[in-house]
């Protein structure tokens, strides 16, 4: 029997080929970047080839800001389809995201702002599941739930661990 990766690359497979054979090879492109974001791994084939075609491509030239810090946007969730972007706070260099990455989930979980500024470095593609799309991805696949529950329980640990600051003096 397959292990359940070479499953799933066997599914998504199929389901590209019918995507082309469709004539929707926007939607074959899409499904493809999709399938290469480590958030969305863990998403079935056919569950992730509706969000493929439910999603838009969004371009940005060299130095374009994608989502800017403490802004409210409604934009959604982006995938890094082609290209490199730089990631900011405060105008502080954080990293880069690369093809595959994924950013907004955030701000698109919680319609609050967006907790960093995310500019192309080079001309990048993007995958964008509207807030709608997303929010309904996250009913149709409980995996992908699970899994950003454990990631920002990840992030939140750090700062639980820290001593709290007090304001007042003894």
């Amino acid at each position: 029997m397959p292990n359940s990766s070479s499953h799933r690359q066997d599914q998504l497979a199929a389901e590209i080929r019918t995507l082309l054979g469709s004539g929707l090879p926007g939607d074959a492109r899409s499904l493809a970047a999709l399938a290469r974001s480590s958030l969305l791994g863990c998403v079935a084939a056919d569950v992730l080839a509706g969000v493929a075609g439910r999603s838009r491509i969004a371009f940005f030239p060299d130095g374009a800001t994608i989502v800017t810090e403490r802004e409210v946007d409604d934009l959604g969730v982006f995938v890094l389809a082609r290209g490199t972007a730089a990631v900011s706070i405060d105008d502080r260099p954080l990293g880069m995201l690369r093809r595959g990455d994924a950013f907004g989930v955030v701000a698109t979980l919680d319609g609050g702002t967006r907790t960093a500024t995310v500019r192309a470095a080079g001309a990048v593609r993007c995958v964008v599941l509207s807030t709608a799309c997303f929010h309904e991805l996250l009913h149709d696949a409980p995996s992908l739930a699970r899994r950003l529950l454990v990631e920002l329980a990840g992030l939140l640990r750090p700062a639980a661990a820290r001593p709290a600051s007090s304001s007042s003096s003894a």
